[in-house]
Parts: structure tokens; sequence; C-alpha cells
């Protein structure tokens, strides 16, 4: 028999878990190990076990009530005012569900600097479903997220043969408070989704690697991996780097790089399989990840989002990187004060800070590399978080943050791996008996769970999860304009404008606080305050075309129209694909009588929106102003269809008619 593995990975000592163990996998014998992994993953195919065997119901179970445990609470949340109505409350192509003209714009259209088209389509579903209440996009969070911590387990479980430290890795990466913002945040359901696929893919590749035959399973196993791969990048493109993680996973625990059998029985028949073939065999998934993570940096560029890289040099950027690092690291083990923001120290970082970081950064590395052959589950799982977190470092910066809570959901993985084999290699069991062994993890993850269920429990809204933001760092500009914005529409105006004054005494060359100040003026009436900020905001970044739109606004308000169409043509020059910067175009001429324009215009925002009953009646508006009566009353006739609720629309098109009657017994006479 070939000795059982864990997550210590080529250490196959008999003395790392006594036989008494009842939940320990039983792993195939040589002779076995064939017919064992190519009947396991075709029972999985056809749906026989799937992803677990019967004897893991009870670690199935437990790993569901701790996730229900911290987000069974979410249901009962709102939206918050981040990026939440840019993905749903404001956004009429989700909020009108799922339909034709949704798919071609969001595979179309690059909107919030993001081009990640299932993202949008699965917000769509829900909304069809669920249509603006809140809680049915936090549930559907909830779910992606279980159902990732059971794919997590399902993988290493499969691939090291070991259920019990699998099954702690899955339960850590289901309740650490870090993964709070990524599930509770309705907004980062990209992340939720991203790492679904991403993890099947992981799943699809272990059981093709584990596949002895060049069979018609192995074939739909790998294409399955390559197709997951492509769905969780238009996600989100963070597993850009799962090429690499393939790579690590060859390496251990699917032992394919080695001339012994490494971390699965039943592999001897590929021990001799050259490190040029395994990496070949990744050529495919080298050039999708290359693809999109061409299409992710035009994506940003487009939307804005690249500007800090201008604010930050290269050099203030991997100082930032290496602080950063370290913090995560500190954080995984103690996960206290977490905020969602955490602003760019920039020049300020001290060098106490960055040596210390390196220090530590170094120390971990040399000695994963130093375990590489005793211990690879270490350097697999140091290098798992070093590597996935690249592309989220800050080395190329994409806003104005210094590191992000939500940016940690695949690289911990890795860390959780490292510790479960560093705790396991730390209490053999002739030492520390099973029992106290299995009493501290129960212990250690009860201290998770509650942690985490504290932490998502401030993403309930708002005002709570800003007002948690400002005890954890006050001078916290984007913790403030949040909280405005939330006591905003609570009707606190005072309150609202006094934390975004303070938002812009602390950071004054940012242009939102201005912007969201000059909407809350607006909205209470006071054009001359509002202009101002519009102008301010404009000041610091002149392609603001939010800013040049909401100006337009309240120059109409003041009956301005001649500037507000300077002001609205500037927006859609910035952002042709601004809707209400046409809409309200259209508006503009039509009290300037440029009606053919004004027709123009509304048509142009139509094409965009279809939804939009107010450009129909602009045009209706127009073609009667024009005196094409006919026209205008077919258009009125076509608005009165599809809200037959609306009066004045009747009120008009009667007007219409009766002077369409007038005209026609005139010439009658």
């Amino acid at each position: 028999m070939t000795p059982p593995t864990n997550l210590r990975g080529g250490d196959r000592s008999r003395r790392v878990f006594r036989p008494k163990v009842r939940f320990a996998a039983r792993v195939p014998s040589r002779g076995e190990g064939l017919a064992a992994a190519d009947s396991g993953v075709g029972m999985a195919v056809f749906g026989r076990t799937f992803l677990f065997h019967r004897r893991d119901a009870g670690l199935v179970l437990a790993l569901v009530g701790l996730t229900l445990a911290v987000y069974g609470q979410v249901f009962r949340f709102e939206f918050v005012d981040i990026d939440d109505p840019a993905y749903v409350i404001s956004n009429p192509h989700v909020l009108r569900g799922l339909n034709f003209d949704g798919v071609r714009w969001a595979f179309g259209a690059v909107h919030d600097s993001n081009w990640i088209p299932l993202t949008w389509l699965s917000l769509m579903l829900d909304a069809t479903f669920f249509g603006s209440w809140p809680g049915g996009y936090h549930l559907t969070n909830a779910f992606l997220h279980l159902v990732n911590v059971l794919l997590l387990f399902a993988i290493f479980s499969r691939a090291t043969g070991r259920q019990l430290q699998s099954a702690l890795v899955a339960a850590l990466f289901a309740v650490h408070p870090l993964h709070a913002e990524s599930v509770a945040w309705i907004a980062e359901r990209k992340d939720v989704l991203s790492m679904f696929f991403g993890l099947l893919s992981l799943w699809a590749y272990v059981c093709y690697a584990q596949m002895n035959r060049v069979t018609w399973l192995r074939a739909f196993a790998i294409a399955l991996a390559v197709v997951s791969f492509v769905c969780s990048l238009m996600a989100k493109p963070t597993f850009v780097t799962l090429p690499f993680l393939l790579l690590f996973l060859d390496y251990w625990p699917l032992g394919r790089f080695s001339l012994e059998p490494g971390g699965i029985a039943g592999n001897e028949s590929r021990a001799h399989a050259s490190r040029t073939l395994l990496v070949f065999e990744k050529l495919p998934f080298f050039a999708i990840s290359a693809a999109f993570c061409a299409i992710a940096l035009w994506a940003q560029a487009s939307g804005g989002a690249m500007r800090s890289l201008v604010r930050f040099p290269l050099l203030t950027r991997c100082q930032n990187a290496a602080v950063a690092y370290a913090l995560y690291a500190w954080r995984a083990a103690c996960p206290v004060g977490l905020a969602p923001f955490y602003p760019h120290p920039g020049s300020q970082l001290g060098v106490y800070p960055v040596v210390l970081a390196g220090v530590f950064l170094l120390a971990v590395t040399l000695w994963a590399l130093a375990s590489a052959r005793r211990r690879p589950a270490r350097f697999v799982g140091w290098f798992w978080f070093l590597g996935t977190m690249v592309p989220m470092i800050g080395l190329v910066q994409v806003g104005y943050q210094q590191m992000a809570d939500r940016y940690a959901y695949l690289p911990l993985i890795g860390l959780y791996v490292a510790a479960t084999e560093l705790a396991t290699s730390l209490a053999p069991a002739a030492v520390w008996p099973n029992r106290m062994r299995v009493l501290t993890a129960v212990g250690a993850i009860a201290a998770y769970t509650a942690l985490g269920f504290a932490q998502v429990s401030y993403w309930h809204d708002g005002d709570r999860l800003f007002r948690h933001a400002l005890a954890v760092a006050e001078d916290n500009a984007v913790a403030r304009q949040g909280l405005a914005s939330a006591l905003f529409r609570k009707g606190e105006i005072a309150e609202a404008l006094a934390h975004l004054q303070r938002a812009i005494e602390i950071d004054p060359g940012d242009r939102q606080p201005h912007y969201t100040a000059g909407r809350i003026l607006h909205a209470e009436g006071r054009w001359d305050e509002a202009a101002n900020q519009f102008l301010k905001a404009l000041a610091i970044d002149e392609n603001y075309a939010e800013a040049h739109h909401d100006l337009g606004l309240v120059l109409c308000a003041q009956g301005k129209y001649w500037e507000a169409l300077g002001h609205f043509e500037r927006a859609i020059e910035i952002d042709p694909q601004l809707v209400q910067g046409y809409m309200n175009l259209g508006y503009v001429c039509y009290r300037l009588q440029y009606y053919a324009d004004s027709i123009a215009f509304n048509e142009r925002a139509l094409a965009l929106d279809p939804s939009l009953i107010g450009c129909h009646r602009s045009i209706a508006a127009s073609l009667a102003a024009e005196g094409r009566i006919s026209e205008a009353i077919e258009k009125y006739h076509y608005v009165a269809s599809i809200s037959p609720e609306d009066k004045e629309v009747r009120a008009e098109m009667t007007q219409l008619l009766e002077r369409q009657a007038a005209l026609a017994e005139k010439r009658t006479e």
C-alpha cells in the first residue's frame, strides 16, 4: 500500500495521523490507482457521486452550517452607497431584468471601468426574480460563496486524499472576516462569481490530472477546465494567475513534477512526465490569461480608473506592495480593524514599515523554498498567496486604496493551506492527541466564525458600515463620503455636508466629495452652491463626465440653457454611453427650439436604453412643435399603450387631436 499523504505534501509518515482517525480518507493502493481515478471521475461526471463521497456528508454539513452561521443574516441587508448604485440601483440595464437588449449591453459595454459580462447577466437574472429587493441579491452572493466553500473542499480532499485537513482549509475560507466584503457587498458579485468558475476550473483540472488514460472523460475534464476559466475571467479577471496555480498543483499535491508519486496515489504512470510537457499543456490557459489581462487594462484605462498611476510613482507603488503583502498576512491571522477602504499612504509611507515588510517577506519566502521538498504544502501555499496577489497588490495601481479586503478572497486560500500544514507538523499525533488537535481546530474556527459574523453585520447598510469604518480610521475620506450619501438618503443634510467638508480637507485632490456635495445641494435646490461644487470637481478633473452632466442640470434649473448645452455636449463627448446626457440634450434643444436636434438626441438615448418613456414624449412634443401633427399623435398613441396610467400623455394627445380636427375643418372651409 502507498502510504497516505496529507496537507504536509511529500511527507508520507504514518505518524502524521493515527489509523484510528475515522474521517481520514482511505487512499487507493498502487494496483487500485488507475481504476479508482477514472471511475471516480466518471461517477462525478455522471452525477453518481459528483463532488463528494458519502463518507464526507458530515464534513459537508458542517461547512454548510458554518457558512450559514456567518452569512445567513444577509437577506435583511440593504444596498450601500459605494458601487451598488452603478451595479443595480441606478443601472437601468440591470433593473429591466434578463433580456436580449441586456445581454447585448453586457457583452458590448465597458461599465464602471470593467468588462464583466457574466456579472451583469447574473445581476439581471436577480433583477428578474427579486426586482429592487436588496435581500435577493445578497442571498445570491451568499449562495455562491457557499458553493465556493464546497468546491474548495472538493478540490483539496480529492487532490490530497485527506478530508479533515481539506475541511479545515474550506472552513477557514467559509468564515474568515476578510471575505465579508466579497460576499456581503452586492457590487462584489463579480468576486464570488469569478471564484465559482475559477474553482470549478481547478476541480476539473484535478480530475483531468488524476485520470491516466486518454479517454473522452479526460478530454471533457480539460475542456471543462478551459471553459470555466474563460467564464471566470468574464465575471472578473481575478483568476488570470490560474495557469501558475495549475503548475503549483502539479508539483503538490498531484505530484506530476516528481519522479516519485507526489501527493496522490495512482500517479505512478505519470511520474515520468516531463516538466516541459506540463508547461506546454498549460499554453491555452496562458494565452487566455494574456488576452484577458489586455482586456482588463484597456477597460480600466478607458474608464479612467488608472489615473492613480500618475499620482503614485513606481517606487512608491513597489514600497506599498511590500507593506500590503505583510498587512494581508497579518490580517489573515488577526482580522480586526477591517474597513471597506484603506487610504493609500503615498509618499508618507515610512522607511521602517517597508524594511520590516521586506524582511518578513524574504524570511518566509526562504523558509517556504527550504521546505519545498519535505513540506511542499508550505511552498505551494505561500507562493499561491504571493502569486495570486500580484494583479491586485498595487504595482499597476487602480484607484486610490492601499489594499482591499476583497482582494484577499482568492490569495488567502494559499495561507490557509500553509497554516493547516504548519499546525499539523507542529502538533504531531505522537505529542498532541487527536482529541486535543480537534478541539484546538474547533476553537480556532469558532473564533473566526464569531469575528466573521460581526464583520458581516457591519454591511447591513451604509450608515452602519461607514460609521464602523470611521471608528477604525477617523481620517478616511472615502468612508466619510459613503456616510454622507447614507445620511442624505435619510434626510440628515447638515451632517452629510459636514462629513463631505471633512473629506475635502483630508484629501483636497479628490474630485468625488465635491461631486457628492454638489448632488446633495442640487437636490436641496441650492443651485449656486451646487454649481460651485461641480466646478470644483471639474477643476480637479476636467474629464469628469458626471460632473459636467449634473452641472448642466443645475444650469437648466436656473434657465441657463445655452450654458447647459455646452456641459451636456462635453459629458457625452467624454462618455458616449451616458444615456441621461443624450436625454437632457434633447430637452435643452427643445427649450431652445432646435426641434430636429431634440428628436435626434432623444432617439440616440432610446438606442442606448429603449425603456426611456420620457424620450418618446419629448420626441412627440418636438414633432408637434414642428407641425408634424400626425406623427406626434402616432408617437403619443405609442406612449399611451406602454404607459396607460399617464393622464398627461392622454391630455396632450387629446389636445393634438382637437388641433388636427380644427386644421382639417379649416381646410374644408
